[in-house]
């Protein structure tokens, strides 16, 4: 494994995306700025911590969703995976989030009633 980070809490997902993105385009604008700001943190206390680093070689990436309840359709959760590959890119982990540089993403959802987060591992890519 190259790094890895944890996104506390959780992410918008699809349908409250198209919802602010219908009600204003200037809303939708702004959630997906303040999830791309909430994750930057965490890319940045995970580069602080030494668990994370700039990557010039081809990854993938797999993401483990925790969840306090299932009430959210799976494709709705994992479509903020948009947000995190932007904020890697926006935070110079990853020089692109084209398939030139991200040659894999896998999802795992687990029901987490302790805690609600996102981890996102890479790992080099063969």
């Amino acid at each position: 494994m190259i790094g890895w980070f944890k996104i506390p809490g959780r992410l918008p997902g699809y349908n409250q995306v198209i919802s602010k993105t219908r009600a204003s385009r200037y809303e939708g604008a702004r959630q997906k700025q303040d999830a791309e700001s909430q994750i930057g943190w965490s890319i940045r206390r995970a580069m602080k911590e030494g668990h994370l680093e700039k990557v010039r070689v081809p990854v993938k990436i797999r993401f483990t969703w925790h969840e306090s309840t299932s009430r959210r359709d799976l494709d709705n959760i994992f479509s903020a995976k948009k947000f995190i590959l932007d904020a890697l890119q926006n935070m110079g982990v990853l020089d692109g989030d084209g398939q030139k540089y991200v040659k894999g993403l896998s999802d795992e959802y687990i029901l987490d009633k302790v805690e609600e987060f996102i981890m996102v591992e890479l790992e080099v890519a063969n």
